[in-house]
C-alpha cells in the first residue's frame, strides 16, 4: 500500500531528498526515464534483547502533530503520523518488557540556532513542539540525546551537545545490534542508520516505524540502507525476540 505524504507543509523543502546513485557520472535522464529505486522486501529477523538497543529518532510534536512547526498540514497526514507512532509504541512496549535499552534523539534548538538558516524555527527549547509526542514519552531509565547548535542537526552522532554522546552511550550499553525508528526516513533517521551501520552495529529498520516526507523519499532511503550498508529492512511484527 502506498504511503501518504505526511509533511504537506514541507513540499517545497522536499529538495533535501538524497539523489539516486548511478554508476559513474552521467547526464540526468529526462523525467520520463528516471529510474525508481528497487523495492526492498521486508525480512524476518530475530534479535537478542540483551545485545540490542531501540533508537527512537525525533518523534516530537513539531514533526508529527497537526499544527507542529514542521508537522503534517492536513488530517490525512496527521493520521499517517499517528499510524507510524502507534507501530513504534507497540514495538517499544515489547522492548521494555524484554528489558532492552531505549535511546531517544530529539531536536533541541535555541532561537538563534544556525539550522534556522535552512529550516523554519522548530523544536524550540521550552515549547510543547520540542516535547516527545505523548504516546512515546520517555520513561525512567531511557536515554535522551539532544541535538542542536550545528549548521544542520540531523546526525545524532555529530549534532549532540555533548561530544561523541551517541557513540559513548552505545558502547556503554554493550550492544551489537540497533533497531532504528522515527522521523524523517531520508534525513535524521537516515543519518542515525548510517552512523550505526558505519560503526559496525547490526542495524535493523522496521519500515512501518519510520515516517517520511514522500513515498519516494522512503523508498530511496530503504534502498540505500539495504544496498550500501547491509541494513536489515523489516516490519515491526516481523521482529522476533529470542
Amino acid at each position: 500500500m502506498e504511503r501518504k505524504r505526511f509533511l504537506g507543509s514541507l513540499s517545497l523543502l522536499a529538495v533535501l531528498v538524497v539523489g539516486l546513485l548511478v554508476p559513474g557520472c552521467a547526464k540526468p535522464a529526462p523525467e520520463a526515464e528516471v529510474l525508481v529505486p528497487p523495492y526492498v522486501e521486508s525480512q524476518s529477523v530475530t534479535i537478542n534483547p540483551g545485545k540490542t538497543a531501540l533508537i527512537i529518532v525525533d518523534c516530537q510534536n513539531d514533526f508529527l502533530k497537526l499544527g507542529g512547526k514542521l508537522g503534517p498540514s492536513d488530517e490525512a497526514g496527521a493520521d499517517y503520523c499517528a499510524e507510524v507512532v502507534s507501530h513504534i509504541k507497540v514495538l517499544s512496549d515489547k522492548c521494555r518488557v524484554a528489558n532492552m535499552p531505549i535511546i531517544y534523539t530529539q531536536d533541541y534548538h535555541q532561537p538563534n540556532d544556525p539550522e534556522f538558516a535552512i529550516w523554519p524555527p522548530h523544536c524550540l527549547v521550552g515549547t510543547s513542539g520540542q516535547e516527545e509526542v505523548p504516546e512515546l514519552t520517555p520513561q525512567t531509565g531511557d536515554y535522551v540525546l539532544l541535538k542542536g547548535g550545528k549548521t544542520v542537526s540531523y546526525d545524532c552522532f555529530y549534532a549532540s551537545y555533548k561530544p561523541n554522546e551517541m557513540e559513548s552511550e552505545l558502547k556503554s550499553l554493550g550492544v551489537d545490534t540497533v533497531i532504528v525508528t522515527g522521523t524523517v526516513s531520508n534525513i535524521c533517521v537516515y543519518c542515525a542508520v548510517v552512523g550505526c551501520a558505519q560503526r559496525g552495529y547490526k542495524t535493523i529498520v522496521p519500515r512501518n516505524c519510520i515516517a517520511s516526507l514522500t513515498p519516494a523519499g522512503e523508498r530511496l532511503a530503504l534502498s540505500q540502507f539495504s544496498s550500501l550498508y547491509a541494513v536489515t529492512v523489516t516490519e515491526s511484527d516481523k521482529i522476533t525476540f529470542k
